[in-house]
């Protein structure tokens, strides 16, 4: 391979395989670039994911309802304020999808990620579910009054137990019920 170039300090590397004629670089081969320690680790969890999305089942994709992964998980909260919680994801729905719309066409997948992030920390934790979902909603609703209370007002904060109803519904979080439940 031959690159014109104009006339610089020779370069002549140790193995011989450049060199500065003058005018004139001569390559033998043309360097392979080496994958970096990050980018084999990324593109490993990417065949990972390959392979798992390639072994789902029809199980992975079975309909059931809200009150039975309700159920399932007892989730008492849930299971009271069902009627509110719902009537609060239709309203959280509505306002991502305005945010889709207008601009903002990865938020779903924020929020949701932020919601799970949160929840998998504190699932570790041996707690009840009504109790995983009140420190989910303190840990989320302080985070918010830390960063934005100039910004939210408390009511407004006040309306993270529906973002939270909203991940679990889009089953982000917890455990979906077996076929036979």
């Amino acid at each position: 391979m031959i690159f014109n170039k104009l006339p610089t300090v020779n370069t002549n590397s140790s193995n011989g395989t450049q060199y500065n004629a003058g005018k004139d670089i001569y390559l033998k081969e043309v360097p392979i670039p080496k994958a970096s320690a990050i980018q084999r680790l990324l593109l490993n969890i990417v065949n990972i994911q390959k392979k798992e999305e390639d072994s789902l089942n029809d199980e992975d994709y079975r309909a059931y309802s809200i009150e039975k992964k309700i159920s399932f998980n007892e989730i008492d909260i849930y299971e009271k304020f069902l009627d509110d919680f719902r009537d609060g994801y239709a309203i959280i729905e509505t306002r991502i999808q305005d945010l889709e719309v207008n601009g903002f066409a990865n938020v779903r997948q924020l929020l949701i990620n932020y919601v799970c992030k949160k929840y998998r920390r504190l699932s570790c934790k041996n707690i009840s579910p009504d109790d995983l979902i009140d420190y989910l909603d303190l840990e989320i609703s302080n985070e918010l009054k830390d960063i934005y209370l100039v910004e939210l007002s408390l009511d407004e904060i006040n309306h993270v137990n529906f973002l939270i109803f909203h991940v679990f519904a889009k089953c982000k979080i917890f455990v979906k019920p077996p076929i036979d439940y």
